[in-house]
């Protein structure tokens, strides 16, 4: 099978998981709360995003963004595999301002139209002021999401030294 039907394949059945509520489970994934699966990523708590772009500007830190639904399994397994390792929770506490919104609830829906949202995970790395340095689509596992992390780093150091 050429390899081009193969990606194609792969990438269709990931964007139904990601594209239809009819995979939803009964709970909400804030509610499959077990200790193993606890995040170790500190995901700020607010309901709007104002507050998280002023933090990001006093610590001079780029944001990054999950835009996940209770539904999606590949937003599970971000949770269950990716936020749970401890590198790449120290990568991303360590440099970034971190914020997850479910795109269905609260300042999500709303947030998801300004960023263009159309699929989940959807990841973003913002400025201080919500401009996108970058976007993945999909699930990004531990070594693919430091290295998009620190492109971002790179730009901004590239940028302040430009300055």
């Amino acid at each position: 099978m050429p390899l081009r039907l193969i990606l194609f394949l792969a990438l269709s059945i990931l964007t139904l998981a990601c594209s239809s509520p009819k995979y939803a489970s009964a709970h909400d994934r804030s509610n499959s709360s077990s200790t193993a699966n606890k995040s170790l990523v500190r995901f700020e708590s607010s309901a709007s995003f104002a507050p998280i772009m002023e933090k990001a500007s006093k610590l001079d830190k780029p944001i990054f963004l999950e835009f996940y639904t209770s539904w999606c399994a590949p937003c599970k397994l971000m949770d269950k595999d990716v936020f749970t390792h401890r590198e790449t929770a120290n990568f991303l506490n360590g440099h970034f301002v971190n914020y997850k919104v479910n795109a269905e609830k609260g300042n999500g829906p709303d947030l998801a139209v300004i960023y263009s949202v159309k699929s989940f995970p959807t990841l973003l790395f913002l400025d201080e002021s919500g401009k996108v340095l970058l976007r993945h689509e999909g699930v990004a596992y531990h070594q693919t999401l430091k290295e998009i992390g620190q492109i971002v780093l790179d730009q901004k150091k590239s940028l302040t030294m430009e300055r």
